[in-house]
């Protein structure tokens, strides 16, 4: 019993230094659109560029001033999370780094250029929510994204990844993506999760078939895929639904 409690204790205060050890950055956009200017941020703080450890969130509510939903970055930043509480907001100019996005509120988010940090991540688009991001690295290798939450996610280009194999899940979300596959490497992966799971790609249903047969395109259930052409220039790729029942006979029981 004692190493049990030990061990709980262990795991709680590994809990609390990783929240204490990310400090999060309110935008309030009060002067400028200028993400290295102090006075656009509450606290007057510009989020630190370095191991991770500032999260940087974007929310209505703590809008003041001139209330730019607009943050230009003139260079590339490294951030623990991205966290949009509310739509309407716009991350432009260069690539941001980060572990952790979460995105919501009835509306569009977009991002200029991101990049994830090099691990396996959970990234949540909400319910309502479209995110749209031009640009898309995932880094290093054998690295898994998982999208997720009921949302809508929209790669204006293909996932982009220098070597090796990477990976992305779909978990209840709709993942459109502007190219005819999900990543510029042929070796990487994308695999549907659930039945509410919809990836849309600007290609054919003979090349999306090819994805299928070629292993880049999976799905978790073992049903099978559907593919349908829905105009544009687009298919629409989603996990069959199960089999109907098989009724092998009638069973009669007289009283």
């Amino acid at each position: 019993m004692k190493k049990i409690i030990m061990a709980i204790a262990l795991i709680l205060a590994i809990g609390t230094l990783s929240s204490q050890a990310a400090t999060k950055r309110y935008w309030n956009g009060s002067v400028d659109n200028l993400y290295t200017n102090g006075s656009n941020w509450a606290g007057g703080n510009v989020p630190a560029d370095n191991d991770y450890s500032d999260q940087i969130a974007f929310q209505d509510s703590k809008l003041s001033g001139v209330m730019s939903k607009t943050s230009t970055l003139t260079g590339g930043r490294k951030i623990n999370a991205i966290l949009f509480y509310d739509a309407g907001y716009s991350i432009t100019g260069s690539t941001i780094i980060t572990k952790y996005f979460n995105s919501a509120g009835s509306g569009t988010n977009y991002i200029y250029s991101l990049k994830s940090a090099q691990s396996t991540f959970s990234w949540n688009v909400g319910t309502g929510n479209t995110t749209v991001i031009d640009s898309l690295y995932q880094d290093g290798s054998n690295n898994t994204l998982t999208f997720q939450n009921g949302g809508t996610l929209i790669l204006n280009d293909s996932i982009d990844n220098t070597w090796g194999t990477n990976y992305v899940k779909l978990n209840d979300i709709l993942l459109i993506v502007r190219a005819n596959r999900v990543h510029v490497r042929t070796a990487s992966v994308t695999k549907l999760m659930l039945e509410s799971s919809e990836l849309q790609l600007n290609t054919t249903v003979s090349g999306a078939e090819s994805l299928i047969s070629a292993g880049t395109i999976t799905e978790n259930l073992g049903q099978g895929f559907t593919v349908t052409d829905i105009g544009g220039g687009y298919v629409s790729i989603k996990i069959a639904p199960p089999p109907p029942p098989v009724i092998l006979g009638t069973v009669l029981i007289i009283e």
